[in-house]
């Protein structure tokens, strides 16, 4: 009898202990949802109190803002909340806001925008000046007679592939922002004749690409700008600005590069100093290490310190890359090729092993010396001869890093001859 009131006591505890948690979880439980409720009803309720709220057109918001207060035909916004500038452009309620007794506008939420490279009424004016003794054409922003309109460009279809092709638009079709140098810190470059055969302007206040290293640029990226020395506009891309955690990784590399030259240099040297080790395949080593060297000491200094360096400098370091990198590279297959030829069981070449192995060396240095020198050179006959057609593979070292400049001359004067 005692057993069964145990039992039975047991099971009420075990029944009042369940009942407890069931409670403690619904009282957790109803306040979470009472909150998710109302939440979701203070944001509809604003919603439909503010019907015209345009996400973006804020004090705060990144998107382009332009003070209207003194360009408005009144004050006073019309019946249906929307204000008029003189120019006859409409800011409906809610691309529109007022701050510190400001009137500011959002006119890219309403038509697309794009930037004109200077002043309202200033144009490129393109003069020969010369660096290092080469000459360019510099262009800088002045007042002149040439009319702007983003027209004077080709445009086409919004779709990326200009699959469309091209269409026509009405004459207030963009808005313009004027001013000059709004790239900032990081500067802007000019394309080159090429490059603007494969780039268009896009409908969308877009750019689209061909010819560089990527595809589409939005109208905060680059500028377009009317010239002394064309009918048509000019394009003129923001350098890329490098995010901090960007640039710790370039520094990183870079550090990690001038790190292990100590190491190759003591390579060198022991090859270099011991007597046994100056075979064949130790001379081939010594010249392999050199070419690295010399490539991380120019790579890594690139990458670990970001400085602003002259052009010269800049495109010299790059050549300097380019020619040490291939190099070592070369030197790196004849090694490989002298251990295929070794276990290979080829019959030796004639005559006494220490000549065969001169004769060898001979050829091996003739080819990993030979083969990047003579892409160098052509990469400098293509760099610096005038009369080379626009339309060439340039390297166009020091325009937009100390490297080439685009991904066709990459791969055509430094990837393709490592395959």
């Amino acid at each position: 009898m005692t057993k069964r009131v145990g039992r039975a006591s047991s099971f009420r505890d075990y029944s009042s202990i369940k009942g407890k948690r069931r409670m403690e979880v619904f009282c957790f439980v109803l306040p979470a949802v009472i909150l998710v409720i109302v939440t979701v009803c203070l944001l509809v309720s604003k919603r439909i109190a503010d019907p015209y709220h345009v996400p973006g057109c804020a004090k705060n918001s990144t998107e382009y803002k332009e003070k209207i207060t003194g360009y408005l035909v009144t004050d006073k916004p019309f019946a249906n909340g929307s204000l008029m500038t003189a120019d006859g452009m409409i800011y409906p309620r809610g691309y529109h806001y007022r701050s510190d007794g400001e009137i500011w506008g959002c006119p890219c939420l309403l038509k697309p925008c794009i930037n004109k490279c200077c002043g309202k009424h200033e144009a490129h004016f393109y003069e020969d000046v010369y660096y290092d003794g080469v000459p360019e054409k510099l262009a800088s922003c002045k007042n002149h007679h040439v009319p702007f309109s983003p027209k004077k460009s080709e445009i086409y279809s919004a779709n990326h592939s200009l699959k469309q092709g091209k269409v026509d638009v009405e004459d207030n079709h963009f808005y313009v922002i004027s001013g000059d140098g709004y790239c900032g810190g990081p500067g802007m470059y000019t394309l080159s004749d090429s490059e603007r055969e494969g780039t268009h302007l896009l409908e969308n206040g877009g750019l689209y690409s061909s010819a560089l290293h990527k595809s589409y640029w939005n109208y905060t990226e680059f500028c377009v700008e009317s010239s002394n020395d064309s009918d048509s506009n000019h394009i003129m891309i923001c350098f890329e600005k490098v995010s901090e955690e960007l640039e710790w990784q370039f520094i990183v590399r870079g550090v990690g590069m001038l790190i292990s030259v100590p190491f190759l240099v003591i390579t060198f040297l022991v090859y270099a100093t011991l007597p046994q080790l100056n075979n064949l395949h130790g001379k081939s080593l010594k010249h392999y290490v050199s070419c690295l060297t010399v490539g991380f000491c120019s790579l890594g200094f690139l990458q670990a310190f970001v400085i602003q360096i002259p052009k010269l400098i800049c495109s010299t370091l790059g050549f300097v890359i380019q020619f040490s990198v291939l190099t070592s590279f070369f030197w790196l297959n004849v090694m490989c090729f002298d251990i295929w030829w070794v276990f290979s069981g080829l019959m030796p070449l004639r005559g006494s092993q220490q000549a065969a192995e001169e004769f060898k060396f001979l050829m091996y240095s003739l080819y990993a010396w030979g083969c990047p020198s003579v892409i160098l050179i052509i990469s400098l006959i293509m760099e610096y001869t005038p009369g080379i057609p626009e339309n060439a593979i340039k390297p166009e070292m020091g325009i937009s890093t100390c490297f080439f400049k685009g991904n066709d001359a990459k791969l055509l004067y430094f990837y393709l001859p490592i395959a």
